[in-house]
Parts: structure tokens; sequence; C-alpha cells
């Protein structure tokens, strides 16, 4: 008999979580309406000729209004703070997939891109969870996830929803007013340079997506830069060409890498932290990436013309 009930319990239990789990999946589908991050629901929605795409310092380092306002281009930001090179290629995967492809992509990449980091590895494709219907960002999902966990993310909603939640409640708190994607960081920092020990190990997973990215873009005509933009701090352990580089000099990606640059060392008022540029910072950087596109454009319209 008490077997029977303990059965019964379970039962219960089984059946109320899982009119929960229904019940918060409508809410939250209807709430939302779909939209789950602003920049991801962008690649289905705005077309750039010029697009952007990273972490934070993406977001933070790349003003669009200036590279359009120079090149005469439509430019997008679809920088999205905390993330790594998975969603930066789910993005890019969804821009092509949804929108009208880009021209151009630049690519902002840092450790979190090359290194296995704890806490910045694969648990941060949990962004992409509730587009798991999606076919672009399933198959990323796919390749990257257990397939019972995979399985428990479609089935489940509160799974599915969980870890974007606080997400999208401030991706709505602080919804980009420009429409381009770029968020300026205005306080300047006040510290000495600092020199900072680091002896990583290289993710081949990563490293992978590196690849895929950089085959992607070649596959659609689309010119790649994929850029390290400037940091306040020295490295005491960097010595030699990092992963990212050695990856984009063998299959012929373009490579700029400005994080001990020593200009913006001189400068730190053009720093929000070690890891941001500020608003100057940011205008004074967009700047240089543009001079540097100018040239490349030119070359590649020399080479053009010397090859008809």
């Amino acid at each position: 008999m008490k077997k029977h009930r303990f059965a019964t319990y379970i039962i219960l239990v089984f059946l109320i979580v899982a009119c929960v789990d229904v019940v918060f999946s409508l809410i939250i589908d209807g709430t939302t309406k779909g939209s789950f991050n602003q920049k991801i629901d962008w690649t289905r929605q705005k077309d750039a000729d010029v697009a952007i795409i990273g972490a934070s310092r993406a977001s933070h380092h790349y003003n669009p209004k200036i590279f359009e306002d120079s090149l005469g281009l439509n430019a997008i930001n679809y920088g999205i703070d905390g993330r790594n090179i998975y969603v930066h290629y789910a993005v890019l995967k969804s821009l092509i997939a949804h929108s009208m492809k880009p021209s151009t992509v630049i690519l902002d990449v840092s450790g979190v891109d090359e290194y296995d980091m704890p806490g910045f590895n694969k648990e941060r494709i949990s962004i992409l969870h509730p587009y798991v219907n999606d076919t672009t960002v399933s198959e990323i999902l796919e390749d990257l996830m257990d397939p019972a966990e995979l399985a428990f993310v479609r089935m489940s909603g509160l799974v599915r929803h969980n870890s974007g939640l606080l997400q999208y409640i401030k991706e709505n708190a602080n919804k980009n007013d420009d429409g381009k994607g770029y968020v300026p960081l205005f306080n300047t920092w006040n510290y000495e340079l600092e020199e900072r020990a680091e002896a990583m190990k290289e993710d081949p997973e990563k490293l992978r997506y590196i690849k895929k990215f950089i085959a992607t873009c070649k596959e659609n005509d689309i010119d790649l830069i994929i850029v390290k933009s400037p940091l306040y701090s020295k490295s005491s352990s960097r010595d030699g060409r990092d992963a990212i580089e050695r990856i984009s000099l063998q299959m012929g990606a373009t490579y700029f890498d400005f994080e001990g640059d020593t200009l913006f060392l001189a400068h730190r008022e053009w720093f929000s932290d070690p890891d941001h540029l500020n608003h100057e910072g940011a205008t004074q950087f967009s700047n240089m990436i543009i001079k540097k596109m100018k040239v490349l454009e030119s070359n590649k319209t020399a080479k053009k013309a010397n090859n008809p």
C-alpha cells in the first residue's frame, strides 16, 4: 500500500512539473513573441554591408555610425557580451541564412575564443537554447551538445528558457536606442598599467570553430577581418603568434592584433577598464579600423586591375 502511495505521489509530482513547464513555456513564448536576444533577432531583421561580430569588446569598441559616415555602407554591431566563438559562429550563420549576407565581417576575438577557460567554454551557448527550433542554430547545438542534454532542451521549456530569461530581461531593460548595436562606455580607467601572466591552454574545439568561421566567410564571398582589439595591460607570457593568428595566416584571413598596441597603451584615458575602451577610445579605434579597411579595399581593387 505504501509503495502504491509513493508511486502515486511520484506520478503526481511529475504531472505538476510537466504542467508548470508547459504553462511557463506558453507565458514566455507569448511575452517574448520569439524574441530572446536583441542582437540574434537582428540577424533575422536587419541587413548590413558591414557586420561586426564578437563579445563585449565588439559591442563596446566599434561604432557603426562612424563606419557608415566614412565608408558609405550600412553597418551593424552584432556583438553580444560574455559569449565566445560558438555564439559568434551562430550569429554569422544566422545572418547568411536569414538576411542579405554582409560584404564584410569584422570578427573581434579574445582569449575566450581560443583558450580553455572554465565558465567561458561550451556553457556559453546557453543563450542559443531558445532558438533550438531554428535549423541554423539547431545544427550548431547538435554539434556541440550531448544528445541527451539537447533532447532535454528541446523537450523542456523550463530548461530551454531558464538560461536566457535573465538575458531577455536585461536586453529589454537596456534596448539599444540607435538600432546599430554599439554600446558606449563613458567612465575612464585611472589605474596604472598592469602585467598579466597568461599561461593558458589552447582549446581545440574553439579553434575548430575559428576555422569554420573563416571557411564559411570564404564560401560565401564575405571579406573577413579578424581583430584583437586593444587592452590596457601587458602579457608577461605572450611569445610569438597566437593560435588564431596562425590559423588566419594558414587560411588566408586578414588579421590585426592591437592587444599590445603602444598607441593605446599610451592613452589610459581611452579605456573604461583594462579590457574595454570607453567611447573616446572606441571612436579612435573605429577610425583606425576604417583606415585599415580602406587600404585593404584599395589593394583589392589594384589586384583586380592587374589581373583582369
